[in-house]
């Protein structure tokens, strides 16, 4: 009876040693997503910026702003 209990224990410390490894392993890939996240976030800033979109409009598709004083008549 007794070698049994030492037995059960040892599995149960293999598998709670080998849950715990799981979990390190886990955090370790968390926080690797969320450094990433907080990246991605700040290049979705500056790609949506409007000084950065019509630089582009201006020198890539060769836009203009328009004037401000310009009339319609109908």
């Amino acid at each position: 009876m007794v070698l049994s209990l030492v037995f059960v224990n040892i599995a149960l410390s293999a598998l709670y040693y080998n849950r715990s490894q799981a979990l390190v392993q886990l955090k370790s890939e968390e926080a690797k997503c969320l450094d990433e996240n907080e990246t991605l976030k700040i290049d979705v800033e500056r790609l949506r910026s409007p000084e950065r979109i019509t630089s582009i409009a201006e020198k890539k598709l060769g836009m203009q702003t328009a004037r401000s004083n310009i009339y319609v008549r109908e």
